[in-house]
């Protein structure tokens, strides 16, 4: 086993994405690595950030185990190979992953890295899903747009539902309402799961339970 590997997860809307960038632009012994896809490049100034591959690659690396974790979305498929992780290891910096549950229990199931630091980012989901509204429809309320926002809300509800069952594989829960403070935190909590630490059961039991509730009281808005 080799090096610590940093995964930041949340629901779509949570930040995530923007808490990962920080953290690698603030400290330069943090990479974003690069997951393997299937879609083209959009021309938006993030393709840099993926390796493009086709479906048959894809697929041949995940048959060999050369990936990690590998999942499909929206008819797309992504995954992160250990050589990409291995690399960014091998210089002397931290690889930060941005994942969902299923990446989470994939990587520490293999066991292949000294420390796997997964963090979980959340807040209320009027909050979450007013950032969600506001990223989705930037570009217009358009009929594309609505159905990402009612399919990605449909699956922050579920995520939130099902909460309490994914806390063990969360080694800590941050609250993500200052990106600054945040970033500090994540920080704080690699420091600490490096040390073989981690968020008391009864901490992370309770933002499941937080959660649960919000999506049972949630009314998604119509558009």
């Amino acid at each position: 086993m080799r090096g610590t590997v940093v995964i930041i997860a949340g629901l779509s809307g949570g930040g995530k994405t923007t808490v990962a960038d920080r953290l690698c632009a603030s400290d330069t012994g943090y990479r974003m690595s690069r997951s393997h896809t299937t879609r083209p490049p959009r021309g938006d100034g993030r393709d840099d950030e993926y390796i493009y591959v086709t479906q048959e690659e894809l697929s041949r690396l995940a048959e060999c185990g050369e990936l990690v974790e590998h999942t499909t979305y929206a008819g797309t498929s992504y995954g992160t190979s250990r050589t990409e992780l291995y690399s960014i290891i091998d210089e002397g910096k931290i690889p930060v992953l941005v994942l969902d549950i299923n990446g989470i229990r994939s990587i520490k199931r293999l066991g292949l890295f000294s420390t796997v630091c997964a963090v979980y980012l959340y807040n209320s989901l009027k909050t979450v899903d007013e950032r969600l509204f506001a990223r989705v429809m930037s570009g217009g309320v358009t009929e594309n747009a609505k159905r990402t926002y009612q399919m990605r809300t449909k699956a922050n509800i579920s995520d939130c539902l099902d909460m309490k069952n994914r806390v063990q594989s969360i080694d800590a829960f941050i609250k993500n309402d200052d990106i600054e403070l945040c970033v500090d935190e994540v920080k704080r909590w690699i420091a600490i799961c490096e040390e073989g630490g981690c968020q008391s059961a009864s901490e992370k039991e309770a933002v499941g339970e937080y959660l649960y509730r919000e999506a049972e009281s949630f009314t998604p808005r119509k558009i």
